[in-house]
């Protein structure tokens, strides 16, 4: 029974560590990618066609893009050369109003006219056939239901929008699923992470049993000391942040003349651009920190928070959201900003930076607290204690990360056959192997927090302890 206990443990533990190194791959490469832009481009012009791939003449959804509004709204690259990147956000109301000018350009109204509905309603038939499908279904819905108005006609279509959005929101989580089992399956062909393999030698191995409990109470010890947050944080920093910025920045003593100050900066901006996934975010966001300048301040904060920040933000009235839909502080951040007015609002600002939130943004940072962390060093070179909470931060993360390296590199040297595809193919057999490879995918699939509460469980499980059977004749005679 406990054999079987630590065969659950390994597996899990398994389990865990290859959803983590995918869920990292899958967020870089969104990031990078821009995704979520492909996603919104894709989602819009299904709304506009009722098609994937509409005739370059008749595209809409191109003439909505070079729309000035929305051009406003792209972003430059950093990775990718020189131009911008398609928003990943479009409010409704800006789409409604950009659909609206094109067709009045279709009515061949002029420039700056208002849109006049009723001339719209009694031209729709022939016009119906130059709009694109699902273009022209919104406006027939729209009249059928009596709208008169221009500003109803807007609220109709941003109405539908955000109906549209809802369902791209259920894709994109779909798409990045499968992304992410796509990664996985590629790690454990690259690593040979054979399910079945690793499960036989456990069951065969008590020294690789204990190893890999021993590492699994490293990982998530049960007791709610250790959070998934702290153990992906510190494999992402051991794993894409060079040491030597780390080392350069535990090293550092508060700034006593400029010199020291500037060198100080220095390093502490090297790190916090590796702990981003997108460098112009980053350079944005050291901008925000250090800018004197009010109204540089106001425009860095507008580059670093486009609406696409507030998407998910719920209205004051609404109900809660949760977690998983919109960082409640940043929402709440952006809300008190965006209602403030001339010096109260760059006072506001001013808190919203010396918070920490807008450099520990998930999803933007690899490690939001290192990030929150970073920014309290740099906005206070002079001061001590911000340094000194950040150094004990990447002291700890670095030694854990120290700590698990070498548990795991013990584990790894009892799976003789775990490793670099090419070193061990020669003692693989592919085709048993292959259900191995797909068996890990599909359960690292369920996600990193999936599996590292199971692990929690198991290893409080496992610290319980099984009852001992009683030694023979040591029951008492009668």
């Amino acid at each position: 029974m406990e054999n079987l206990l630590d065969l659950l443990i390994g597996l899990a533990l398994l389990y865990l560590l290859t959803a983590v190194a995918a869920s990292f791959i899958v967020e870089f490469g969104a990031s990078w990618m821009k995704l979520r832009a492909y996603g919104l481009k894709h989602a819009i012009t299904r709304l506009l066609h009722r098609s994937d791939a509409p005739s370059e003449d008749s595209n809409w959804t191109t003439r909505l893009y070079n729309h000035g509004l929305i051009q406003a709204l792209h972003t430059p690259r950093v990775l990718l050369g020189d131009g911008v990147s398609a928003p990943s956000y479009i409010p409704s109301k800006t789409y409604a109003s950009v659909l609206l000018d094109l067709i009045r350009k279709e009515l061949k109204q002029a420039d700056g006219q208002t849109l006049d509905v009723t001339a719209l309603r009694a031209q729709f038939e022939a016009m119906a056939a130059t709009l694109p499908k699902g273009l022209s279904e919104a406006l027939s819905g729209a009249f059928s239901k009596g709208v008169a108005s221009v500003e109803a006609l807007e609220k109709e279509l941003a109405a539908q929008f955000d109906a549209a959005m809802e369902r791209a929101s259920g894709w994109y989580k779909r798409a990045t699923q499968s992304i992410l089992i796509v990664v996985a399956l590629v790690l454990a062909v690259c690593f040979n992470l054979d399910t079945f393999y690793i499960a036989q030698r456990l069951l065969q191995d008590e020294a690789l049993r204990n190893e890999v409990a021993g590492v699994a109470q490293r990982v998530n010890p049960g007791d709610g000391s250790r959070t998934l947050d702290e153990f992906t944080s510190a494999l992402r920093i051991r794993a894409a942040i060079l040491d030597k910025n780390v080392e350069a920045v535990i090293a550092l003593e508060p700034a006593k003349d400029d010199a020291a100050r500037g060198a100080s900066r220095a390093a502490l901006k090297r790190l916090q651009a590796d702990n981003y996934y997108d460098l112009n975010q980053a350079r944005l966001d050291y901008q925000l920190l250090t800018e004197a300048d009010v109204a540089k301040r106001a425009t860095v904060f507008s580059e670093l928070f486009t609406p696409s920040d507030r998407t998910d933000c719920p209205t004051p009235t609404s109900a809660p959201v949760p977690a998983t839909r919109a960082d409640e502080a940043l929402c709440d951040w952006l809300r008190r900003i965006d209602g403030a007015q001339g010096a109260e609002r760059d006072v506001t600002i001013l808190k919203f930076i010396d918070s920490g939130v807008p450099s520990g943004i998930q999803g933007r940072t690899l490690s939001p607290q290192l990030g929150r962390l970073l920014a309290a060093a740099i906005r206070a070179p002079d001061s001590k204690a911000p340094l000194d909470a950040l150094q004990a931060h990447l002291k700890q993360q670095r030694d854990y990360a120290r700590e698990l390296d070498a548990a795991l590199i013990k584990v790894r040297s009892l799976l003789p056959k775990v490793g670099w595809i090419r070193d061990v193919a020669r003692q693989i057999d592919f085709f048993p192997a292959l259900f191995g490879w797909l068996a890990t995918a599909l359960m690292a699939g369920f996600g990193a927090p999936f599996w590292f509460d199971l692990l929690g469980k198991l290893v409080n499980l496992r610290s319980v302890g099984l009852k001992p059977p009683a030694a023979a004749g040591s029951g008492k005679q009668k």
